[in-house]
């Protein structure tokens, strides 16, 4: 063993971050940042990036998330996916940013494979709407 961290370890690492918080508010956001850091290092991908917006929304507030969504929007990969748009969706919404939050959360529904995250989707929208 070579006493580095590699994708793995960096992957579990952010895991048991998540499996020792008490709740979402007493999760260590800059920890899990500072892993997705070290992950993006050695392993880039655009998931990775995803992740690290949400992990930084959730530490330094949504508009940060939203500059990060911004610019990896761009990312083919990610503009077929369901989760650059959910993740867009929620920031949007604790913004208050509605309208904005209700275009995203369409977009995330009816790229959603899965029936059980379409109905998680669809409830979300529902709340929000007028």
């Amino acid at each position: 063993m070579s006493g580095r961290l590699g994708p793995y370890s960096l992957q579990a690492a952010i895991a048991s971050v998540h499996a020792v918080a008490v709740s979402v508010e007493n999760t260590r956001w800059d920890l899990i940042i500072d892993y997705y850091d070290m992950l993006l290092s050695i392993h880039s991908s655009p998931v990775i990036e995803l992740n690290r917006a949400i992990a930084v929304g959730m530490y330094k507030g949504p508009e940060a998330a939203l500059a990060i969504l911004d610019r990896l929007q761009k990312n083919k990969q990610l503009q077929a996916s369901h989760m650059i748009y959910a993740a867009r969706a929620e920031f949007s919404k604790r913004l208050g940013l509605c309208d904005a939050a209700i275009k995203a959360y369409q977009k995330a529904i009816e790229l959603t494979r899965q029936e059980s995250g379409k109905r998680y989707l669809k409830q979300q929208l529902k709340n929000i709407l007028p």
